[in-house]
């Protein structure tokens, strides 16, 4: 568990009569692998490619929406 996860337990704990929702922009693939390195060095040029790579961000991608314990969770991009 994060320091967020442990954030959002702290203020707003688990409560069954309330629905928890996470939306979360994940980045999608056509973004993160732009068609050239033009678009990569201007779109993300502090970004290390590694880290853009889809079996680098996927585990944290589901460590951090997991973690919130979430009802519905709403993904974006």
């Amino acid at each position: 568990m994060n320091k967020r996860h442990k954030l959002t337990e702290q203020y707003f704990p688990i409560d069954l009569n309330k629905i928890r929702l996470v939306s979360y922009n994940i980045l999608a693939n056509g973004y993160a692998y732009a068609s050239s390195t033009d678009a990569q060095q201007t779109i993300y040029p502090y970004c290390p490619q590694d880290f853009l790579e889809h079996d680098y961000r996927k585990p944290l991608l589901l460590k951090e929406i997991l973690g919130y314990h979430a009802d519905i969770i709403s993904l974006q991009e």
